[in-house]
């Protein structure tokens, strides 16, 4: 947990960490474009908004309803997620609304509401009490006017709207074969995996891949799985002075030692080890939280000051493990921020206007234009970037490998027993390391608490 908005008893582990994961419709839902179901967003093909009279700044700011400032911030962010504005504004999500989802629909609902009355601009400000009793009423994390944390319910929020849009099939075809190289391949099988069970527009924007490796230091073999995130949590560096969000990204991608011992399947005894993440796929939009809230035996507090971050041409090529689809280049367009204490804090946000091409900040129902000395807080919890490398968003597919992130070949299997899933996670003298890189990852190890 982070920090509570004017509340106390928060606490958030040290250490790095990741995030995955029935009304009937009055009108016909639309369909999807008709020139290609499978990319259904283009940056040519957006909604305009801007200044209007009732609203001289810009798109309206959302009441505080007592201690809702960590909802208002997060639905700030979203409302300037742009391929998510188009798929809502669109209608398009009414043709994915899972008949399954616990709460039928509801979130998905809200949220196209909302984002309709946003981009209206009929009024000043927005009471989003609908919204937020959904909230109250739907969950026992976030209750009536306890405060809370802004990134927690960022992962509750998108979390429901997955649930509430999961388009993957009952029955899915099968693949006799994923060709490409020996990681890749096994990559992607975590993947197809996923996507049958878990597929969403959330899944399409969001979801990345992480490798993790797990290295015994006695026979030098590996085990290595895949993990999925719809977010990264980057630890600080405390032994850097003003740092900047590369040296969080070294941080969470360097190789640390294992406090405990592992158990390695063939050495078959406890051994020394450590771990490694790297990312393998990078998300259309990366969403990353800073770690500035601890809670330990040793310390409790906030890191404040500056993690100085890029607005435009923030580059990932340096911490992915594998070959990516498009190159993955980032632009910022939004920020959480969180002022105050640990027990005693307050969210905001600011976004980017993509067609006045300006920064906004949004404080509840107060909004300003940002200055050019503000676009980079020493307050900021929660970034969100967009891929400028990519003009269309792809509607991930079980089936349909070309769509995935991954490099690789698949085929239809004839029959179920064609499918081959065989376990090759664990690798043994070092064969899926042969980059000299990152073998050096491991040679400068620092000690990790748990595994």
């Amino acid at each position: 947990m982070g920090s509570l908005c004017c509340g106390p008893n928060a606490v958030e582990p040290v250490g790095r960490s990741i995030s995955s994961s029935r009304t009937k419709e009055s009108q016909k839902s639309p369909s999807l474009p008709q020139e290609s179901p499978k990319k259904w967003w283009n940056k040519e093909k957006r909604p305009k908004y801007g200044k209007t009279a009732n609203n001289p700044v810009g798109p309206p700011g959302l009441q505080n309803l007592g201690n809702t400032c960590f909802i208002n911030a997060v639905l700030q962010c979203i409302f300037n997620t742009q391929p998510l504005q188009e798929y809502f504004l669109g209608g398009i999500y009414q043709n994915d609304i899972s008949q399954n989802a616990s709460n039928q629909g509801e979130y998905a609902r809200a949220l196209a509401t909302l984002l309709t009355e946003h981009w209206l601009r009929a009024n000043k400000y927005i009471r989003p009490q609908e919204f937020v009793n959904l909230v109250w009423q739907s969950s026992i994390l976030f209750r009536k006017g306890l405060p809370q944390d802004a990134h927690e319910f960022l992962s509750f929020f998108l979390d429901k709207l997955h649930e509430d849009l999961n388009r993957a099939p009952k029955t899915s075809k099968k693949l006799a074969t994923i060709k490409g190289k020996r990681s890749e391949r096994y990559a992607a099988k975590s993947w197809r995996s996923y996507l049958e069970t878990n597929c969403s527009i959330i899944i399409d924007l969001f979801q990345g891949q992480l490798r993790s490796t797990l290295k015994c230091l006695n026979c030098k073999g590996a085990k290595v799985k895949f993990e999925n995130f719809l977010h990264l949590s980057l630890p600080i560096p405390s032994n850097i002075q003003n740092p900047c969000l590369d040296d969080c990204m070294r941080e969470f991608t360097k190789a640390e030692f294992l406090v405990d011992k592992w158990f390695c399947p063939k050495c078959q005894t406890p051994v020394s080890a450590a771990k490694k993440y790297d990312i393998w796929k990078a998300p259309p939009i990366l969403i990353i939280h800073l770690k500035r809230f601890i809670f330990n035996r040793d310390k409790r507090g906030k890191v404040e000051g500056l993690v100085n971050y890029p607005l435009e041409g923030f580059d990932l090529t340096k911490y992915t493990a594998s070959t990516q689809r498009e190159v993955p280049l980032y632009e910022a367009f939004a920020r959480i921020d969180h002022s105050g204490s640990l027990e005693n804090g307050h969210y905001s946000a600011a976004v980017k206007n993509k067609s006045a091409q300006e920064w906004y900040s949004y404080d509840d129902s107060l909004v300003d234009k940002l200055d050019e000395t503000d676009l980079v807080s020493p307050e900021a919890y929660v970034l969100f970037y967009q891929k400028t490398s990519i003009r269309e968003f792809k509607r991930q597919q079980f089936d349909l490998p070309e769509l995935w992130p991954h490099i690789v070949k698949a085929t239809l299997a004839r029959r179920p027993s064609e499918v081959s899933d065989q376990d090759v996670s664990f690798m043994s003298n070092d064969s899926h390391m042969s980059n000299e890189s990152y073998q050096n990852h491991f040679s400068d190890l620092s000690v990790k608490d748990s595994y």
